[in-house]
């Protein structure tokens, strides 16, 4: 049995950190090199993607292509969890490229000092599951202050964010290419 796609998405507190580990696992009926293909056009541009759910963020970088120690952008508009006719809170925040490996598939960041509110970052990984399907693994963990009653909402606003994100990503990809 195959799964299109599977989410988890955990909420762990110690005395420093809300965190929220996650890992996003989607199966695409493409070769691993045009999945990759497909990631490096919506970095590039956004508008082109039907991959990246652009109703909830636009990524870009501040250099192409990317390399370790430019920026990822993100402009989001974050729905609001109790009230969807609310409004979506816009903001773009940057984070550190660790790493952009077009021959591995492997694209990983982490949030920048300055981040206002979000400690951590992700790893996206594209595998070639045969020579016509591929599978999109992105993972990491993201941590936000606690002892503060509004960062801690924005965390639990985030983790909301992220399962909305994940699954518009799998329903676009169903969409364009079925599962």
């Amino acid at each position: 049995l195959m799964h299109h796609y599977t989410l988890t998405v955990t909420r762990e507190v110690d005395e420093q950190y809300v965190s929220f580990p996650f890992r996003f696992e989607l199966t695409v009926k493409l070769p691993a090199e045009a999945l990759w293909r497909q990631w490096e056009d919506t970095h590039a541009d956004h508008r082109s993607s039907w991959l990246w759910p652009t109703q909830y963020s636009q990524p870009s970088f501040d250099s192409w292509p990317p390399k370790k120690g430019d920026l990822f952008i993100l402009t989001y508009q974050i729905p609001n969890p109790h009230d969807p006719k609310k409004p979506k809170k816009n903001a773009t925040y940057q984070f550190n490229v660790l790493e952009w490996d077009a021959e591995g598939r492997v694209f990983s960041y982490r949030a920048t000092d300055d981040h206002p509110f979000l400690k951590g970052g992700g790893t996206v990984t594209i595998l070639a599951i045969d020579g016509n399907t591929s599978r999109l693994v992105w993972e990491g963990k993201y941590q936000h202050i606690t002892g503060h009653p509004g960062k801690e909402a924005q965390g639990d606003v985030f983790a909301f964010f992220l399962c909305s994100f994940f699954t518009a990503t799998a329903q676009n990809v169903k969409k364009q290419v079925g599962v």
